[in-house]
C-alpha cells in the first residue's frame, strides 16, 4: 500500500499469528524499524480492535492504552450493504514525552461508520467494486503535562473503500492530518 500525506510513503500490512479467535495485522513502513501491530478479535458482531497508535504530532516515546472497548470495527459481511452504519468506542490511557516533556493521558475515542455507496475504484492493484465508508473519530482526551491539564479534542474525517475478497483498497482523510492511501499490490489468503 502507498500512501500520500506529509510526505510519500509506502508501507506493507501482512497478516500474522491468525487463529480461531482472531489475527494480528503487522503495519511496516518501508525504511522505518518501527511495527506497528493491531490484534483483532474475531466474535459474532464481527471484528473488533482494542488496540490503538500513538497521539498525532507525539515522539515515538508516546503509548496509549485501551482500558474498555464496546461495539465493532468492521461488522461480519452479510452485513454490509449501503445505508449500514455501526459504532466502536474505546476508553484510553498512556503516557510518554511530547516534544521533550512528560504527559499522561486519560479519555475518549469513538468512532462512527457509515456505508454511503457501492461503487468502482481504480487503484494501483486495479480496479474493484468497493463500499464506500465514511468514518467519523473523535478522541477526547485530558493530557497533563507538568502540573498542567490540557483538554485535548479533535475529529477526524476519512474516506475508505473497501474490496469484498481484499480488504481496504483506498483511504483519504480530511483536515490536519490529511492523507491518502491506495493499494498498490496485494496477495490473496
Amino acid at each position: 500500500t502507498t500512501g500520500v500525506g506529509a510526505a510519500p510513503s509506502s508501507y506493507t500490512q501482512s497478516i500474522a499469528e491468525a487463529g480461531e479467535d482472531g489475527f494480528t495485522l503487522t503495519h511496516t513502513i518501508d525504511g522505518n524499524e518501527t511495527v506497528l501491530s493491531i490484534d483483532y478479535t474475531c466474535g459474532e458482531d464481527g471484528l473488533s480492535s482494542a488496540t490503538l497508535g500513538g497521539l498525532p504530532g507525539a515522539d515515538g516515546g508516546f503509548s496509549m492504552q485501551v482500558t474498555s472497548f464496546t461495539g465493532t470495527n468492521f461488522p461480519p459481511s452479510d452485513q454490509w450493504k449501503v445505508g449500514a452504519t455501526w459504532a466502536a468506542s474505546s476508553t484510553v490511557e498512556g503516557g510518554g514525552t511530547i516534544q521533550d516533556i512528560e504527559a499522561v493521558a486519560t479519555g475518549t475515542v469513538d468512532q462512527t461508520y457509515d456505508i454511503v455507496a457501492l461503487e468502482s475504484v481504480t487503484v494501483p492493484a486495479g480496479d474493484f467494486d468497493a463500499y464506500k465508508v465514511n468514518l467519523t473519530l473523535t478522541e477526547k482526551l485530558a493530557l497533563s503535562m507538568n502540573g498542567t491539564e490540557v483538554p485535548v479534542e479533535f475529529t477526524t474525517n476519512s474516506t475508505q473503500w473497501y474490496a469484498e475478497g481484499v480488504g481496504l483498497i483506498k483511504s483519504a482523510t480530511e483536515g490536519d492530518f490529511a492523507s491518502t492511501t491506495e493499494l498498490a499490490s496485494y496477495e490473496g489468503l
